[in-house]
């Protein structure tokens, strides 16, 4: 995520006088949260262990659990930035915890 301060511009615009190497690789695997999000929160109906499902409550609950040392404010600011209801490079829409977590 470019968030100005530990990613300041997108990889993107790197350039060869940026990198101090003579070769670069680099890579992403789209939509690889999957891999590690509680099933429960794809969901309308609790399930899992600890139970989830797809509410914003239960993306709080699983906020919390994943990041315990943010503050309020810095999930309220995670919030913000990753809404209920968004778009994201990959997916035109998203409206469900699952994707948003992820």
């Amino acid at each position: 995520m470019v968030d100005g301060l530990f990613l300041p511009r997108p990889l993107s615009a790197v350039t060869s006088g940026d990198v101090n190497a003579k070769v670069v690789w680099g890579m992403y695997n789209r939509r690889e949260g999957d891999y590690f999000m509680p099933p429960g929160l794809q969901g309308a109906e609790t399930s899992g262990a600890p139970p989830f499902n797809n509410s914003e409550a239960s993306f709080h609950m699983w906020l919390r659990d994943y990041l315990p040392t943010f503050t309020d404010g810095e999930i309220q600011a995670l919030k913000r930035l990753y809404p209920a209801k968004g778009t994201t490079t990959d997916t035109l829409t998203y409206n469900y915890s699952f994707t948003r977590a992820s």
